[in-house]
């Protein structure tokens, strides 16, 4: 497996300048690239990560023979196509979801009630599989990725909303992913409890081993009980079978990558 960053930051003349001189050519304006762990300018790069204040993102790629012997994977969406509508004011959260358990303070208790509204086309055709903003527990694929990979897998599918008119959208589909009461062994992975509503959020995990089950499960996807994330976002991890994945790589599918989990 192997390490990558992706570095966001707005770039001006200075900023231009200093990756120039490691070779990493920026636009002026909002520009990101990637850059492997392992590369000799990293420990350069990060100081000047830190110098300008650019957003880092971890994760790990993992070898195909890492996933060929793992158990089971955590999916993971690397297409975000917008945000779900009404965005203003986060008016998304009353329309899509039961809101009755939800606590605005660290964001868990979400219970979806209605599909998903959304205001642009996603692009079809390059990833068939896409996420939006905001929702990091949900997966969203075309019609034909549903039927082609996931019904056989006995996946159902919600529909999705234009949000202007309603109507719901013929090429896309949202997966309906089971919840479980299924945990993870997250004994020293860094947590908060929340002070208003008494319930804890681990920190996002994205970068090496997913931890472990802490039983199994012959669900071909579905999610598990601990909430992550950060401030007022909130979501529970999914857990897809390498079966499945096999048959989203064989079908080439885009658009969604994978975290091997620990197993014993």
């Amino acid at each position: 497996m192997k390490t990558i960053h992706r570095v966001s930051l707005s770039v001006s003349f200075n900023e231009k300048q200093a990756f120039g001189a490691l070779g990493i050519q920026l636009d002026e304006g909002f520009s990101s690239f990637d850059i492997e762990e392992s590369d000799s300018r990293w420990p350069e790069v990060e100081r000047l990560i830190e110098g300008f204040q650019a957003i880092d993102i971890a994760t790990t790629k993992f070898s195909a023979k890492e996933i060929k012997q793992a158990k089971h994977l955590r999916a993971v969406v690397d297409n975000y196509q917008g945000c779900p509508e009404p965005s203003d004011n986060f008016g998304y959260l009353s329309v899509t979801y039961d809101c009755s358990d939800y606590c605005p303070e660290c964001g868990c208790g979400l219970v979806q009630k209605a599909p998903f509204r959304i205001k642009l086309r996603p692009k079809h055709g390059r990833r068939h599989i896409f996420g939006l903003n905001w929702v990091f527990d949900e997966l969203f694929a075309s019609t034909e990725a549903w039927e082609q990979v996931f019904k056989p897998y006995g996946l159902q599918a919600r529909p999705i909303l234009d949000a202007k008119s309603g109507r719901e959208l013929e090429r896309f589909v949202q997966l309906t992913i089971p919840q479980t009461d299924l945990s993870v062994d997250l004994t020293d992975f860094p947590s908060e409890t929340c002070r208003h509503c008494g319930r804890t959020k681990w920190e996002p995990i994205s970068r090496g081993h997913f931890p472990k089950l802490k039983s199994d499960c012959d669900l071909p996807l579905f999610k598990t009980t601990p909430y992550f994330g950060s401030g007022a976002s909130a979501h529970h991890a999914v857990i897809m079978s390498p079966a499945l994945y096999r048959a989203a790589k064989d079908a080439k599918l885009r658009g969604l990558s994978v975290m091997v989990l620990y197993s014993d």
